[in-house]
């Protein structure tokens, strides 16, 4: 009896035990399965294999420079130093030209999967109308009220709207799995996304200001720099080393070719900036147009509703008005997207910092570099 007792008091500890833990791994996957846009940038930027492996040749490049010092100064070469040097710069730029790719694309693709969820949500609306206006026109049409043309016109209604929505769904699991591609993951992962984030949030922009917030801060900016200082350390290394005339006329080159290609990337960016301003500011009014389109279509509906009911206009007025109705929210969702990607490719291309970014390059770096 004593042992009968404790075995079903041993069970039921099990179940507990077992329990809890199925509880919080439930609440784990909930947690891994809601994810903002930053989360996303967050994990593919620690866990997408390019990022490991940029990381990796960042690690190689600084440990052959740590053993490189550890030599006999005698036995390295002037400027063996200087090009391992370069190789870490150059290891550090792959990687966050990694990153920022990845965070650009990764933005894309979250919000292609939010725009395919609207257009998911209002095609469903939309086939759930069709459905109820084909009821009513059945009944109708049952009692004499209305012609065989409007039965028949409702029915391919909802036979084209059913159609419209599978292919949404579809696009909208493609869209899934670009996204899942873009982090690194398993193409058929499924999770969460914050769909608030879908939203027109607009923000003030001063054209003279972006351009020389460029000018300082993006990363073609800095590049041109670095291969400007660069070739003015090699030049004094040959003077100092007191090369051949021909190599320090051949370095005075270089650094001249430097300057000019500085100048170059200066006239070029602000090319760029400008027409991402452009495009920026087109976009806005894009969102803002289409969103009264959106509101004008509305009324339409409602006014068309009006005049079916005391039968001025057939069925099919009404259901065309419907249509431009879906149109026009349609458009106006793309417009949202539009508006957000122009407002992500102008950041990018003002040189606006990605914490998250900086922070796996920083990793890589050896104390000593810093």
């Amino acid at each position: 009896m004593v042992k009968k007792k404790g075995l079903i008091i041993l069970m039921v500890l099990i179940f507990i035990l077992l329990f809890n833990d199925f509880v919080l791994t439930a609440h784990e996957e909930s947690l891994v399965q809601s994810l903002s846009l930053l989360k996303c940038i967050q994990l593919a930027l620690k866990d997408h294999p390019q990022i490991k492996l940029a990381l990796n040749e960042l690690k190689e490049a600084e440990l052959d420079l740590e053993k490189l010092k550890m030599e006999d100064p005698r036995n390295v070469a002037s400027n063996e130093m200087i090009n391992k040097k370069n190789e870490i710069e150059k290891a550090r730029k792959a990687l966050y030209e990694i990153g920022m790719r990845l965070i650009l694309e990764i933005e894309t693709k979250y919000y292609q999967v939010l725009k395919n969820i609207q257009t998911v949500e209002y095609q469903r609306r939309a086939l759930e109308w069709a459905e109820k206006q084909l009821q009513i026109v059945k009944v109708k049409y049952e009692s004499g009220l209305v012609p065989e043309k409007d039965l028949l016109f409702a029915e391919e209604n909802l036979k084209r709207v059913k159609q419209e929505l599978s292919y949404a769904c579809f696009n909208l699991t493609t869209a899934r799995m670009e996204l899942n591609l873009a982090m690194g993951w398993e193409l058929d992962r499924f999770f969460e996304l914050d769909v608030q984030q879908f939203s027109y949030k607009p923000i003030e922009v001063d054209l003279e200001e972006s351009i020389q917030y460029a000018l300082e801060n993006a990363e073609s900016i800095k590049e041109a720099h670095e291969a400007l200082k660069q070739a003015r350390e090699i030049l004094e290394l040959k003077k100092k080393m007191l090369n051949s005339t021909i190599e320090i006329i051949r370095a005075e080159h270089d650094l001249e070719k430097a300057q000019i290609q500085l100048d170059q990337v200066k006239k070029e960016l602000v090319i760029r900036v400008r027409n991402a301003y452009l495009n920026l500011i087109s976009s806005n009014d894009r969102v803002i147009n289409a969103r009264l389109a959106y509101e004008h279509a509305k009324k339409e509906l409602e006014v068309l509703k009006v005049k079916y009911e005391a039968g001025m206009i057939p069925l099919r007025e009404v259901i065309i008005g419907y249509n431009d109705l879906k149109d026009a929210e349609r458009i106006w969702i793309e417009a949202i997207y539009d508006y957000n990607m122009s407002k992500a490719l102008f950041n990018q291309i003002i040189g606006k910092k990605y914490s998250l970014c900086q922070e796996i390059i920083n990793k890589g770096v050896s104390q000593n570099e810093k």
